[in-house]
Protein backbone atom coordinates (compact mmCIF):
# COMPACT_ATOMS: atom_id res chain seq x y z
CA UNK A 1 0.00 0.00 0.00
CA UNK A 2 1.68 3.12 -1.36
CA UNK A 3 4.64 1.81 -2.03
CA UNK A 4 3.64 1.80 -6.55
CA UNK A 5 6.82 2.88 -7.78
CA UNK A 6 8.85 0.61 -5.88
CA UNK A 7 6.20 -2.61 -6.53
CA UNK A 8 6.95 -1.50 -10.42
CA UNK A 9 10.41 -1.34 -10.15
CA UNK A 10 10.98 -5.03 -8.94
CA UNK A 11 7.84 -5.65 -11.68
CA UNK A 12 9.71 -4.48 -14.52
CA UNK A 13 12.72 -5.96 -13.22
CA UNK A 14 11.94 -9.48 -13.02
CA UNK A 15 9.84 -9.08 -16.07
CA UNK A 16 13.75 -8.12 -17.96
CA UNK A 17 15.40 -11.21 -16.36
CA UNK A 18 17.95 -8.05 -14.23
CA UNK A 19 17.24 -9.28 -11.32
CA UNK A 20 20.35 -8.06 -8.88
CA UNK A 21 21.92 -10.73 -5.89
CA UNK A 22 20.94 -8.01 -3.32
CA UNK A 23 18.20 -5.55 -2.52
CA UNK A 24 18.01 -3.02 0.70
CA UNK A 25 14.29 -1.63 1.64
CA UNK A 26 14.51 1.26 3.84
CA UNK A 27 11.94 3.43 5.72
CA UNK A 28 10.07 3.89 9.21
CA UNK A 29 8.29 1.16 10.74
CA UNK A 30 5.01 -0.11 9.06
CA UNK A 31 5.41 1.12 5.97
CA UNK A 32 5.35 -2.24 4.15
CA UNK A 33 8.95 -3.17 4.07
CA UNK A 34 8.76 -6.65 5.48
CA UNK A 35 5.61 -7.42 2.90
CA UNK A 36 7.11 -6.08 -0.21
CA UNK A 37 9.90 -8.54 0.81
CA UNK A 38 7.93 -11.79 1.53
CA UNK A 39 5.75 -10.59 -2.03
CA UNK A 40 9.02 -10.35 -3.75
CA UNK A 41 10.23 -14.12 -2.79
CA UNK A 42 7.02 -15.09 -3.57
CA UNK A 43 7.80 -13.79 -7.53
CA UNK A 44 11.12 -15.23 -7.64
CA UNK A 45 9.93 -18.76 -6.02
CA UNK A 46 6.38 -19.29 -6.92
CA UNK A 47 6.63 -22.91 -8.08
CA UNK A 48 3.37 -22.67 -10.69
CA UNK A 49 5.66 -20.77 -13.02
CA UNK A 50 8.96 -22.15 -15.06
CA UNK A 51 10.73 -18.50 -13.80
CA UNK A 52 10.58 -16.05 -11.83
CA UNK A 53 7.14 -14.09 -12.07
CA UNK A 54 5.93 -10.82 -11.15
CA UNK A 55 2.32 -12.32 -10.68
CA UNK A 56 2.94 -15.05 -7.88
CA UNK A 57 -0.27 -17.33 -7.65
CA UNK A 58 -0.29 -17.36 -3.76
CA UNK A 59 -1.95 -20.98 -4.47
CA UNK A 60 1.39 -23.67 -4.06
CA UNK A 61 3.46 -24.35 -1.27
CA UNK A 62 6.10 -21.98 -1.75
CA UNK A 63 3.80 -19.12 -1.88
CA UNK A 64 2.14 -20.46 1.12
CA UNK A 65 4.79 -21.27 3.17
CA UNK A 66 6.36 -17.75 2.34
CA UNK A 67 3.23 -15.68 3.33
CA UNK A 68 3.31 -17.77 6.74
CA UNK A 69 6.84 -16.74 7.22
CA UNK A 70 8.15 -20.45 7.42
CA UNK A 71 9.08 -21.54 3.63
CA UNK A 72 12.47 -24.11 3.95
CA UNK A 73 13.87 -21.96 1.18
CA UNK A 74 13.12 -18.22 2.42
CA UNK A 75 15.24 -17.87 5.73
CA UNK A 76 13.80 -14.39 8.09
CA UNK A 77 16.52 -13.90 10.38
CA UNK A 78 16.02 -11.08 13.15
CA UNK A 79 19.10 -8.67 12.54
CA UNK A 80 18.42 -7.15 16.37
CA UNK A 81 18.93 -10.71 18.07
CA UNK A 82 21.13 -12.90 15.49
CA UNK A 83 23.43 -9.92 14.90
CA UNK A 84 26.96 -11.75 16.08
CA UNK A 85 29.67 -13.25 13.63
CA UNK A 86 28.18 -16.49 14.70
CA UNK A 87 25.43 -16.11 13.11
CA UNK A 88 26.39 -14.37 9.78
CA UNK A 89 28.97 -18.09 9.66
CA UNK A 90 26.26 -20.31 10.24
CA UNK A 91 24.36 -18.41 6.71
CA UNK A 92 27.51 -18.45 4.78
CA UNK A 93 27.69 -22.25 5.33
CA UNK A 94 24.25 -22.85 4.16
CA UNK A 95 24.04 -20.44 1.52
CA UNK A 96 26.47 -22.88 -0.58
CA UNK A 97 23.61 -25.54 -0.28
CA UNK A 98 21.47 -25.20 -2.92
CA UNK A 99 17.41 -24.62 -2.15
CA UNK A 100 15.59 -27.36 -1.11
CA UNK A 101 12.57 -27.14 -3.70
CA UNK A 102 12.59 -23.63 -5.40
CA UNK A 103 14.44 -21.73 -7.78
CA UNK A 104 16.52 -19.65 -4.97
CA UNK A 105 17.49 -19.85 -1.49
CA UNK A 106 16.57 -15.97 -0.33
CA UNK A 107 17.89 -14.37 3.17
CA UNK A 108 15.50 -12.05 4.20
CA UNK A 109 17.94 -9.86 7.52
CA UNK A 110 15.32 -7.57 9.23
CA UNK A 111 16.99 -4.22 11.15
CA UNK A 112 20.27 -5.46 8.82
CA UNK A 113 21.84 -2.59 10.56
CA UNK A 114 21.71 -4.13 14.31
CA UNK A 115 24.34 -6.11 13.11
CA UNK A 116 27.76 -6.16 14.90
CA UNK A 117 31.34 -4.72 12.70
CA UNK A 118 32.64 -8.59 12.57
CA UNK A 119 28.89 -9.71 11.11
CA UNK A 120 29.12 -7.02 8.82
CA UNK A 121 32.65 -8.04 7.39
CA UNK A 122 31.80 -11.56 7.32
CA UNK A 123 28.92 -10.84 5.61
CA UNK A 124 30.35 -9.09 3.03
CA UNK A 125 32.65 -11.39 1.21
CA UNK A 126 29.44 -13.80 0.49
CA UNK A 127 28.00 -10.18 -1.12
CA UNK A 128 31.17 -10.10 -2.96
CA UNK A 129 30.62 -12.91 -4.58
CA UNK A 130 27.29 -14.79 -3.73
CA UNK A 131 26.19 -18.22 -5.32
CA UNK A 132 24.08 -17.88 -8.21
CA UNK A 133 21.12 -19.62 -6.24
CA UNK A 134 21.55 -17.08 -3.43
CA UNK A 135 19.38 -13.88 -3.07
CA UNK A 136 19.73 -11.37 -0.44
CA UNK A 137 16.68 -8.82 1.16
CA UNK A 138 18.11 -6.90 3.68
CA UNK A 139 15.52 -4.26 5.48
CA UNK A 140 16.65 -1.19 7.89
CA UNK A 141 14.56 1.54 9.41
CA UNK A 142 18.11 3.59 9.95
CA UNK A 143 20.45 3.04 6.58
CA UNK A 144 23.00 5.32 7.70
CA UNK A 145 24.33 3.04 9.95
CA UNK A 146 24.95 0.26 7.37
CA UNK A 147 28.86 0.40 6.04
CA UNK A 148 29.22 2.00 2.52
CA UNK A 149 30.92 -1.44 1.56
CA UNK A 150 27.29 -3.26 2.42
CA UNK A 151 25.46 -0.20 0.91
CA UNK A 152 27.24 -0.17 -2.59
CA UNK A 153 26.62 -3.87 -3.03
CA UNK A 154 22.68 -3.53 -2.79
CA UNK A 155 19.85 -1.98 -4.70
CA UNK A 156 18.47 0.97 -2.69
CA UNK A 157 14.52 1.42 -2.30
CA UNK A 158 13.42 4.15 -0.23
CA UNK A 159 9.97 3.84 1.10
CA UNK A 160 7.55 6.48 1.72
CA UNK A 161 5.62 7.32 4.82
CA UNK A 162 1.79 5.98 3.27
CA UNK A 163 -0.44 9.10 2.66
CA UNK A 164 -3.11 9.56 5.53
CA UNK A 165 -6.01 9.35 2.93
CA UNK A 166 -4.51 5.76 1.45
CA UNK A 167 -4.75 4.23 5.36
CA UNK A 168 -7.98 5.60 5.45
CA UNK A 169 -9.40 4.25 2.61
CA UNK A 170 -8.25 0.69 3.74
CA UNK A 171 -9.12 0.95 6.95
CA UNK A 172 -12.77 2.02 5.65
CA UNK A 173 -12.10 -1.20 3.41
CA UNK A 174 -11.09 -3.71 6.42
CA UNK A 175 -14.52 -2.16 8.19
CA UNK A 176 -16.32 -2.89 5.64
CA UNK A 177 -15.12 -6.29 4.67
CA UNK A 178 -16.03 -6.82 8.39
CA UNK A 179 -19.08 -5.55 8.42
CA UNK A 180 -17.76 -2.97 10.97
CA UNK A 181 -20.57 0.18 11.47
CA UNK A 182 -17.43 2.52 11.49
CA UNK A 183 -17.88 6.97 11.05
CA UNK A 184 -15.12 7.99 8.32
CA UNK A 185 -13.85 10.95 10.56
CA UNK A 186 -13.12 8.53 13.55
CA UNK A 187 -11.26 6.52 10.44
CA UNK A 188 -9.64 9.41 9.72
CA UNK A 189 -8.47 10.52 12.95
CA UNK A 190 -7.18 6.86 13.27
CA UNK A 191 -5.13 7.59 9.99
CA UNK A 192 -3.51 10.20 10.97
CA UNK A 193 -2.62 9.00 14.63
CA UNK A 194 -0.52 6.40 12.35
CA UNK A 195 1.91 8.99 11.17
CA UNK A 196 2.43 7.30 8.11
CA UNK A 197 2.32 3.72 8.96
CA UNK A 198 -0.27 1.10 7.75
CA UNK A 199 0.77 -1.23 10.55
CA UNK A 200 0.35 1.60 13.53
CA UNK A 201 -2.91 2.40 12.11
CA UNK A 202 -4.38 -1.34 12.12
CA UNK A 203 -2.85 -1.73 15.53
CA UNK A 204 -5.48 1.36 16.47
CA UNK A 205 -8.24 -0.24 15.00
CA UNK A 206 -7.95 -4.00 16.11
CA UNK A 207 -7.62 -2.06 19.97
CA UNK A 208 -10.59 0.18 19.40
CA UNK A 209 -12.68 -3.06 17.80
CA UNK A 210 -11.20 -5.29 20.95
CA UNK A 211 -13.70 -3.28 22.99
CA UNK A 212 -16.56 -1.98 20.90
CA UNK A 213 -18.69 -3.82 17.53
CA UNK A 214 -17.85 -0.20 15.37
CA UNK A 215 -15.75 2.88 15.09
CA UNK A 216 -16.81 6.27 16.79
CA UNK A 217 -15.74 9.49 17.35
CA UNK A 218 -15.89 8.95 20.96
CA UNK A 219 -14.39 5.18 21.29
CA UNK A 220 -11.03 7.03 18.77
CA UNK A 221 -11.19 10.31 21.38
CA UNK A 222 -11.20 7.62 24.05
CA UNK A 223 -7.94 5.54 22.79
CA UNK A 224 -5.90 8.64 21.77
CA UNK A 225 -6.63 10.89 24.45
CA UNK A 226 -7.16 13.92 21.72
CA UNK A 227 -9.74 15.97 21.15
CA UNK A 228 -12.56 15.69 18.41
CA UNK A 229 -11.92 18.32 15.18
CA UNK A 230 -15.05 19.62 15.95
CA UNK A 231 -13.92 20.66 19.64
CA UNK A 232 -10.98 22.38 18.37
CA UNK A 233 -12.87 23.92 15.77
CA UNK A 234 -14.80 25.62 18.45
CA UNK A 235 -12.12 26.64 20.14
CA UNK A 236 -10.22 28.52 17.42
CA UNK A 237 -13.81 30.04 16.32
CA UNK A 238 -14.05 31.86 19.96
CA UNK A 239 -10.55 32.61 19.64
CA UNK A 240 -10.90 34.43 16.18
CA UNK A 241 -14.11 36.15 17.84
CA UNK A 242 -11.81 37.70 20.57
CA UNK A 243 -14.40 35.43 22.99
CA UNK A 244 -12.12 34.71 26.00
CA UNK A 245 -14.83 33.52 28.18
CA UNK A 246 -16.12 30.75 25.97
CA UNK A 247 -12.48 29.72 24.73
CA UNK A 248 -11.41 28.88 28.22
CA UNK A 249 -14.89 26.96 28.62
CA UNK A 250 -14.39 25.02 25.88
CA UNK A 251 -11.16 24.21 26.96
CA UNK A 252 -12.42 23.48 30.10
CA UNK A 253 -15.21 21.15 28.60
CA UNK A 254 -11.96 19.04 25.99
CA UNK A 255 -9.75 18.62 29.44
CA UNK A 256 -13.01 17.33 31.33
CA UNK A 257 -13.81 14.78 28.92
CA UNK A 258 -10.36 12.72 29.41
CA UNK A 259 -7.92 14.84 27.06
CA UNK A 260 -4.37 16.41 28.78
CA UNK A 261 -3.02 19.69 28.28
CA UNK A 262 -0.25 18.94 25.91
CA UNK A 263 -2.22 17.03 23.74
CA UNK A 264 -5.02 19.65 23.71
CA UNK A 265 -2.46 21.96 22.78
CA UNK A 266 -0.86 19.95 20.19
CA UNK A 267 -3.95 19.74 18.63
CA UNK A 268 -4.92 23.25 18.51
CA UNK A 269 -1.36 23.60 17.32
CA UNK A 270 -2.48 21.16 14.10
CA UNK A 271 -5.77 23.07 13.62
CA UNK A 272 -3.83 26.19 13.15
CA UNK A 273 -1.49 24.80 10.87
CA UNK A 274 -4.00 23.19 8.71
CA UNK A 275 -5.69 26.40 8.67
CA UNK A 276 -2.63 28.66 7.60
CA UNK A 277 -2.20 26.15 4.76
CA UNK A 278 -5.66 26.33 4.01
CA UNK A 279 -4.96 30.34 3.52
CA UNK A 280 -1.30 29.83 1.81
CA UNK A 281 -2.40 26.89 -0.67
CA UNK A 282 -6.07 26.07 -0.71
CA UNK A 283 -8.08 23.92 1.53
CA UNK A 284 -7.61 20.88 -1.07
CA UNK A 285 -4.01 21.16 -0.75
CA UNK A 286 -2.42 17.94 -0.16
CA UNK A 287 -0.71 18.83 2.68
CA UNK A 288 -4.02 18.80 4.67
CA UNK A 289 -4.53 15.53 6.28
CA UNK A 290 -8.44 16.00 6.40
CA UNK A 291 -11.61 14.71 4.98
CA UNK A 292 -13.46 16.87 2.80
CA UNK A 293 -16.12 18.31 5.50
CA UNK A 294 -13.23 18.90 8.02
CA UNK A 295 -11.54 21.22 4.78
CA UNK A 296 -14.66 23.25 4.33
CA UNK A 297 -14.72 23.74 8.25
CA UNK A 298 -10.79 24.94 8.25
CA UNK A 299 -11.02 27.04 4.96
CA UNK A 300 -14.18 28.63 6.69
CA UNK A 301 -12.05 29.42 9.92
CA UNK A 302 -9.25 30.32 8.13
CA UNK A 303 -10.73 33.40 6.71
CA UNK A 304 -11.59 34.69 9.91
CA UNK A 305 -7.41 34.92 10.67
CA UNK A 306 -5.24 36.92 8.76
CA UNK A 307 -1.99 34.97 7.31
CA UNK A 308 0.36 36.62 10.13
CA UNK A 309 -1.90 36.09 12.82
CA UNK A 310 -1.80 32.52 12.21
CA UNK A 311 1.81 32.59 11.87
CA UNK A 312 1.91 33.95 15.13
CA UNK A 313 -0.68 31.65 16.79
CA UNK A 314 1.73 28.59 15.27
CA UNK A 315 4.48 29.59 17.38
CA UNK A 316 2.65 30.64 20.04
CA UNK A 317 1.44 26.90 20.22
CA UNK A 318 4.63 26.04 19.92
CA UNK A 319 6.68 27.62 22.75
CA UNK A 320 3.84 26.75 24.79
CA UNK A 321 3.94 23.38 24.24
CA UNK A 322 7.62 23.20 24.58
CA UNK A 323 7.66 25.15 27.93
CA UNK A 324 5.25 22.61 29.48
CA UNK A 325 8.69 20.77 30.27
CA UNK A 326 10.15 22.69 32.64
CA UNK A 327 6.23 24.87 33.81
CA UNK A 328 7.02 27.65 32.02
CA UNK A 329 6.06 29.26 28.31
CA UNK A 330 6.85 31.82 26.30
CA UNK A 331 5.09 33.68 23.97
CA UNK A 332 6.84 35.74 21.32
CA UNK A 333 5.44 39.49 20.96
CA UNK A 334 2.47 40.83 19.04
CA UNK A 335 2.46 40.57 15.45
CA UNK A 336 2.70 44.00 13.86
CA UNK A 337 -1.45 44.56 12.17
Amino acid sequence: MGQQPIANMLTNAIASGRIAHAYLFTGTRGVGKTTMARIFAKALNCLSADAPTPHPCNKCDACIAIGRGDDIDVVEIDGASNRGIDEVRELRASAILHPARSRYKIYYIDEVHMLTTPAFNALLKTLEEPPPHVKFLFSTTDPQKLPATILSRCQRYDFRSIPTMLIAEHLSKLCKQEKVDFNPEAIGRIARAGAGSMRDSMSLLDQILAGSQSVSEKDVVSLLGLPSDQRMGALADHIAQGQAAAALGELDEILAGGVNLLSAVAALGETFRCMMISSVCGPDSDLIDLPAEARRAIAELSGKFSLPSLVQMIAVVQNLGAGQGDGRSRADPPCPG
